[in-house]
């Protein structure tokens, strides 16, 4: 009897402790006008226009008007943290790669899920539109880079030989037609139209 009034005793306090620390507002730092991030912050895209910011966090995806920093919408769908996310170039489709190995595409003026595309076994650590949008890569943690068919989600191929996970698949600045994409080694070889830093 006396461990169950003590344990109702310790769960009321967590409960009024709980309650108290929701009202509290932390303070922003000297300097700051708003606050990103609902949970950790994994990573930031700007929409091509630069009227919204995509914000991956550990517990959502959140996008914020870029002007006033305002919270416009949270999107739901991935069961992980978001890990990474891009705009495509026209900035109509958001796309997001998550630590439930999984992208979602989203269609950034109403919010609403187009498709999730399926494949990494690991950590979805970058996602990158090409310059034209109809192609996404995605790196992952499973050591390998898929490129997708945007408008149908269809994987078009994987790119192995990694021997790391894959950070940063960025579209070339260059020419505009090539892929840049970047694991752990530096050794560069080329897969048909992709140049590849594996």
């Amino acid at each position: 009897m006396i461990r169950v009034l003590w344990m109702l005793i310790c769960v009321g306090m967590l409960c009024t402790s709980s309650a108290v620390a929701q009202e509290v507002e932390i303070p922003l730092p000297e300097g700051a006008i708003a606050r990103f991030g609902l949970g950790y912050i994994n990573d930031i895209a700007y929409s091509p226009d630069e009227d919204l910011i995509a914000v991956g966090t550990s517990i959502g995806l959140e996008l914020h008007k870029a002007e006033t920093l305002e919270l416009i919408g949270f999107l739901v769908g991935h069961t992980g943290s978001v890990l990474s996310v891009a705009f495509s170039p026209d900035g109509e489709t958001l796309a997001s790669g998550s630590s439930d190995n999984t992208i979602k595409l989203w269609d950034v003026s109403s919010g609403v899920l187009l498709r999730t595309l399926t494949g990494h076994t690991g950590n979805v650590l970058s996602v990158a539109f090409s310059p034209d949008g109809k192609t996404l890569a995605s790196g992952s943690s499973d050591d390998t880079i898929k490129l997708w068919d945007e408008s149908r989600g269809a994987l078009i191929r994987t790119l192995t030989g990694h021997t790391g996970s894959v950070w940063s698949p960025l579209p070339s600045r260059l020419t505009g037609r090539r892929w840049w994409l970047q694991g752990r080694r530096t050794t560069r070889s080329s897969c048909g139209m992709y140049r590849v830093a594996c």
